[in-house]
């Protein structure tokens, strides 16, 4: 399960990179359930710059929940 998590981890910040992201420069938020998991395989041997893990599963409803709420209000008063 290490081992598998550890590359899980590796593949991601691969894929982070490629996309032109430096995670060495800039700091890496990380939410939501994957968040957990991720965390646990981060060491400092990654180099990253800062990193900011918001552990809760529910950020993401929360969030969500937030933006519908605007878009709702923005709809009703245009």
């Amino acid at each position: 399960m290490n081992k598998q998590g550890r590359l899980y981890t590796e593949r991601l910040f691969s894929a982070v990179m490629e996309a032109g992201f430096d995670l060495h420069a800039m700091p890496l938020v990380m939410l939501g359930g994957g968040a957990c998991i991720v965390n646990r395989h981060i060491s400092p041997k990654d180099g990253l710059c800062r990193v900011i893990p918001l552990l809760d599963d529910r950020v993401n409803v929360i969030g969500f929940e937030r933006a519908l709420g605007r878009v709702q209000g923005a709809v009703s008063e245009g």
